[in-house]
């Protein structure tokens, strides 16, 4: 066994057992030892998901992680506590980077400080009660490519490209009781999304409140998209104007749909 604080990172190949078994223990092991890099340069296939801790840099080296099924194929602790709802923890600094691929829905829930850099994604990254992330240069192919759930905030997002068959950036801020944490806002808020392009068969950006949440503070611009670039709420939905406010899109190709009030906005033609 190779000394991996000397070496500095921790791949799944210094491991034996099955796909899962090797890529868990290397994330394990990267975690228990504070080494935190793990270099992933084959192709594996997982039976269940993957779990990361806090501190953990995932690096992606031509690599490919992929669920064979329908569950997440990578998610962070938090997501299975049972104290999840009391909202008593909040895990920290995570890094996705590299050139491979991750084929399913990536899920970070009550983390902060998540900075992710160049992989595809065949599958949704979903955010729910996270903060400060930084989101470039990614490719994304599925349903959707992000999915920002009530508590995200402080996102930045660039240079993105998708090819989805629904919204590729989906912002919900509505309370749903078996995803909602004690103490924290049904909210989205402080999100900036610039310099992207989306091929979608839906609107490529979606926005949902309702009187109980609120999604605010939002900079679109710069996006190219097949159709309509930008949806604000449901229609018929009866919702005020606190719901919706302070948004500002720009330099969009397609159209703006505004469904629901919104207030202190500039949106080109609204």
């Amino acid at each position: 066994m190779p000394d991996f604080r000397l070496r500095g990172y921790v791949s799944p190949e210094d491991f034996t057992g099955t796909d899962t078994q090797k890529l868990q223990q290397a994330l394990d092991t990267s975690a228990d030892l504070d080494i935190g890099r793990v270099v992933v340069k084959g192709d594996y296939k997982v039976d269940s998901t993957l779990w990361i801790r806090p501190m953990t840099d995932l690096v992606l080296e031509g690599g490919c992680i992929a669920a064979a099924g329908g569950f997440p194929v990578l998610a962070n602790q938090n997501l299975r506590e049972g104290e999840k709802h009391s909202y008593s923890f909040e895990e920290k600094y995570f890094t996705i980077r590299g050139s491979g691929r991750l084929c399913g829905d990536v899920v970070l829930y009550n983390a902060q400080h998540v900075n992710i850099d160049g992989p595809e994604f065949h599958g949704a990254l979903r955010f729910g009660f996270t903060r400060e992330v930084r989101l470039f240069n990614s490719k994304f192919e599925g349903e959707h490519a992000v999915v920002l759930a009530m508590g995200a905030n402080n996102f930045i997002m660039q240079n993105l490209t998708a090819d989805c068959t629904g919204a590729a950036v989906v912002m919900d801020a509505t309370r749903e009781e078996d995803d909602y944490v004690i103490s924290k806002e049904p909210e989205i808020h402080e999100i900036i999304l610039q310099d992207s392009v989306f091929h979608t068969d839906a609107a490529a950006i979606t926005m949902k409140a309702d009187e109980d949440s609120r999604i605010y503070n939002i900079q679109i611009d710069h996006i190219q998209s097949d159709g309509v670039a930008l949806a604000i709420g449901e229609i018929g939905a009866q919702v005020s104007g606190e719901c919706y406010f302070n948004l500002t899109a720009e330099e969009l190709s397609g159209d703006i749909q505004v469904n629901n009030p919104v207030k202190h906005a500039y949106l080109p033609g609204y």
